[in-house]
Order: C-alpha cells, then sequence, then structure tokens
C-alpha cells in the first residue's frame, strides 16, 4: 500500500507538460492571405533541418493541383480518375471555398502549402535533396522554425 502512496505523490508533483510549439504570427496570417486571395509568392522555410523553396500557395490550389496529378496518373480508368479529382477537390472546397463559407482551417492555417518545391539540406549539397525536381509539398506551420522571402535556387 505505501509504494501506491509514493508513486501517487510522485505523480501529482510532476510538472506540467511544456505548451505547444507557437507558429510564427506574420508566416500565419501570410498562409491566410494567400488561402483568401489564390496569390503565388516565393518563399524558402527552414523545416527539421532542411531549406524547402518554392512557390506558397492556396490550400485550395495544392488540392486541386494532387487530384490532377492522381487523376492524370490513371488514364487506365477515366470514372476512377474522376472520383480521385473529386476526392482531393471536396477538401479544397470545403475548407478553402470562398470568402463567403471560410473554414477556421482557412482563416487560422495550420498548414502551408507549396508548388514547385525543392528541399536543401546543409553542407553545401548543391544537388538538393531528394532531387532538384519541384513537387507540390504540404507541411505543419508549427514545424517551420524560420523563413525568408525568396526561392533558393542551383546556380
Amino acid at each position: 500500500m505505501s509504494e501506491d502512496v509514493v508513486v501517487a505523490d510522485a505523480t501529482a508533483q510532476r510538472e506540467p507538460p511544456p505548451e505547444p510549439a507557437s507558429v510564427d504570427w506574420f508566416l500565419r496570417n501570410l498562409v491566410a492571405l494567400i488561402n483568401r486571395k489564390s496569390l503565388g509568392i516565393s518563399i524558402s522555410l527552414h523545416v527539421s533541418g532542411f531549406i524547402v523553396s518554392g512557390t506558397l500557395i492556396s490550400g485550395r490550389q495544392y488540392f486541386e493541383e494532387v487530384g490532377g496529378l492522381v487523376g492524370d496518373s490513371l488514364s487506365d480508368s477515366a470514372e476512377l480518375a474522376q472520383q480521385f479529382r473529386e476526392y482531393f477537390t471536396e477538401p479544397a472546397t470545403l475548407v478553402y471555398g470562398g470568402a463567403e463559407r471560410e473554414h477556421p482551417h482557412a482563416q487560422y492555417p495550420s498548414f502551408i502549402h507549396l508548388k514547385d518545391a525543392c528541399f536543401f539540406r546543409g553542407g553545401g549539397n548543391e544537388k538538393g535533396f531528394p532531387s532538384s525536381q519541384g513537387v507540390l509539398w504540404r507541411g505543419k506551420l508549427v514545424d517551420v522554425s524560420g523563413y525568408f522571402m525568396g526561392s533558393v535556387s542551383f546556380r
């Protein structure tokens, strides 16, 4: 019995968990603006030791383009291709459907979306990682530790 009391006392004295990491307010507002206006801005992000560089796009554009890529890859079945396009377009419409139906995820975004994203790591790797070909990319804003306006490119 006395062991139970000791365990309970030790548990009661634990420190509270740390506060969740905060998101840069300016970057979050920039993403929200892009989500509303469907603009494209060159940006480079520091995420988990990598630089992710590309064009900041709206969540709606991201989902529509991913749906198009997946649908285009299913050229053998037009019906299946259309189902996948609709599967990706649905969240684009529900979450990023326009000012008249603005969803909280559009106003207070948790994710950032890039087009033509390239990945670079430290140590002078001129080829990038995994390749120099740009891709569509979605990442959590909370994981961005720094950023600058403009793209990194190969010289």
